[in-house]
């Protein structure tokens, strides 16, 4: 965040428009890059499971990166013209399997973290990897060497891998456990993952980018340079507060869920929290958010500070929403998650029809598009939450 104003004015909002295509490739590659076995880390008994469900996150991100490799070798030209990347910046696309792998990597140890409730270690990984990347970046934006983005990408990621590799190390990982038994076991036994959540959890990584390729393609690279800035900004806090909460949920939800634990009065008190929170954001983003973006990353980035308004309630409801999604995973309802993921993906690809809207039109239907999807995930939220308390409200009268 202390180096985006710096960041903002050492490269343009062509360069900044490039790279946010560039990651929106990767997240899109890391999202299947484990087959989602990665997130069953958290939900067994047993470490030795878990251990093995890591190991086998590994053994598949090395394989499915091996295949982009080859891919990215034989069709990069095929790749920039699908995806409009801008010719000057195509031999980025070669860096894409190194960055994917190493954040699958990264990704998978951060999981065993959660599990261990080992969260400030997790932290401090977070802060090794945007440290260093940001450095890097900064140094190479003074320089005026674009490719710099990508260098701190590569770095921030490498620094976060092995800082995570002296966590798991202090949280009793062992290495030894892993055998070739027990990989085919948790191969089996969280089969769901890959089956059910494979490619809606692709879906939803693409839904979120997917008005970044949207923008690119309908209208421009400095188009898409400044909405790229809106969104980070509008995600930036939102990770901060949301992914971490987020993960705490996730293991409090599958301790209690094994325990037989009512789950409800937390949620909703964590939800009304969300709600304030959101609140008091738009509000001020609604009254100074132009101003502020013009004082903080310059005047060539005041269109950024326009499209803020337009799209900010879209953003509010997802940062509520998506906070307590991972009720929907923590109860093992994921044909449900599944099912609102891909109504949603289809909901955001009907944008690329807006071709003959202007480009604040667009972002009017994407906000628009935004807040009703989020509304009905928190409905199915509800309803799986009810049904959960139900469970345990017969268990207990059951057993008196």
């Amino acid at each position: 965040i202390l180096l985006q104003p710096l960041l903002r004015r050492l490269f343009t909002p062509a360069e900044f428009g490039a790279y946010a295509i560039f990651l929106s490739i990767i997240e899109i590659v890391v999202s299947i890059g484990t087959l989602r076995y990665e997130v069953a880390i958290v939900l067994p008994k047993k470490d030795v499971l878990a251990a093995n469900l890591l190991g086998l996150s590994l053994i598949i991100s090395f394989a499915i990166n091996a295949l982009v490799l080859i891919g990215v070798l034989f069709f990069q030209k095929a790749l920039a013209n699908a995806v409009k990347f801008p010719p000057k910046f195509a031999y980025w696309l070669y860096f894409i399997p190194l960055v994917t792998v190493l954040f699958c990597i990264s990704q998978s140890i951060n999981y065993w973290l959660i599990r261990k409730k080992a969260f400030w270690p997790s932290s401090i990984n977070k802060i090794s990897r945007r440290g260093l990347e940001g450095g890097i970046q900064l140094s190479f934006g003074i320089g005026h060497i674009n490719l710099g983005l990508v260098i701190g990408a590569v770095f921030g990621h490498l620094a976060n891998i092995l800082s995570g590799i002296y966590q798991l190390r202090a949280t009793d990982f062992q290495i030894g456990r892993i055998a070739k038994e027990k990989l085919r076991y948790v191969w089996r036994r969280y089969i769901e993952f890959p089956k059910y959540s494979t490619i809606p959890a692709l879906l939803n990584v693409v839904s979120l980018l997917l008005p970044l390729f949207i923008i690119n393609k309908l209208f421009s690279e400095q188009e898409t340079g400044y909405f790229d800035l809106t969104r980070q900004i509008l995600l930036v806090p939102m990770a901060l507060i949301s992914a971490s909460l987020s993960q705490v949920l996730f293991q409090r939800i599958t301790e209690k869920k094994n325990a037989g634990i009512s789950i409800s009065k937390e949620i909703h008190r964590i939800t009304l929290i969300l709600f304030l929170l959101s609140f008091i954001g738009v509000l001020i983003l609604w009254i100074w958010g132009t101003d502020l973006f013009v004082i903080v990353f310059g005047k060539q980035w005041r269109m950024s500070g326009e499209i803020v308004k337009v799209v900010m309630v879209g953003f509010g409801f997802r940062f509520i929403v998506a906070t307590i999604s991972i009720i929907l995973v923590g109860l093992e309802k994921i044909k449900w998650y599944s099912l609102w993921q891909t109504l949603y993906f289809f909901a955001i690809l009907s944008l690329i029809f807006l071709s003959k809207f202007t480009f604040f039109q667009f972002c009017i239907f994407y906000s628009l598009i935004e807040s009703v999807s989020y509304i009905v995930q928190y409905i199915m939220i509800i309803i799986v939450l009810r049904q959960y308390e139900n469970r345990i409200k017969t268990q207990e009268n059951y057993t008196h």
